[in-house]
């Protein structure tokens, strides 16, 4: 685990509520897509907080994408950064990575759990994978989907990417929580599925998928 130094070269508004900021970074920073890294944070006393990942490793830049958290010391203080200012970065870390297989996959998230999933599906698009790729995505209301148009663009560009975004608070296509939808993938239960959120989601996704008999299944939990 390296020390690196990243300069913030752009800042996106993906909600209302999220940002993510991308960075040119001092070195190399050689990663596998679902990893995360640690932000450090100098003050009167140090603080490591963790973020996946959200670009792809063969991208030119690294991307973290930041929820705003109500009394977050680290998030308050990453979504008042600008343009030029640098951040201490420290990775990569973490075990919830893509595996090649040739499986379909399905990843489902919830909120800024979507993060890794960035990294891991725009990884295996641009490296020419086939496998059938299925992205189920659950917010509140059509204004919390973080990657709004990059997701209805790949899933233009890209036959085998395909996308359901589920609303909780708000009507809309689909509406739920995705813990409700896994009967849709019934068809495929060789799928490797990862799952990545907070709360109670992560469990009832998990039950859900175990119910239908999914076996290849991957985890990472938001705390």
């Amino acid at each position: 685990m390296d020390d690196f130094k990243g300069e913030i070269v752009e800042i996106s508004d993906e909600t209302p509520f999220v940002k993510t900021l991308k960075m040119r970074m001092d070195k190399k920073l050689d990663f596998l897509p679902g990893q995360y890294v640690f932000v450090v944070i100098e003050g009167e006393r140090l603080l490591l907080r963790p973020y996946s990942i959200a670009s792809s490793p063969i991208d030119e830049f690294l991307e973290l994408c930041v929820a705003k958290v109500e009394g977050g010391v680290a998030s308050k203080y990453l979504h008042e950064r600008a343009v030029g200012d640098s951040l201490r970065i420290r990775g990569p870390l973490g075990k919830f990575v893509l595996c090649r297989t040739e499986n379909p996959l399905i990843f489902i998230a919830a909120g800024s759990g979507i993060a890794p999933f960035r990294s891991m599906i725009r990884f295996a698009l641009d490296s020419g994978w086939k496998n059938e790729i299925h992205l189920l995505f659950g917010v509140r209301t059509k204004a919390d989907v973080i990657f709004a148009k990059e997701w209805e663009d790949l899933e233009k560009a890209f036959p085998n990417f395909h996308v359901v975004i589920t609303l909780s608070r708000e009507d809309g296509p689909e509406t739920g929580y995705v813990q409700t939808k896994i009967n849709r993938f019934s068809h495929l239960k060789d799928a490797d599925v990862y799952v990545c959120g907070a709360g109670n989601m992560v469990q009832e996704t998990m039950d859900a998928l175990e119910k239908e008999g999914f076996k290849n299944i991957f985890v990472e939990r938001y705390n």
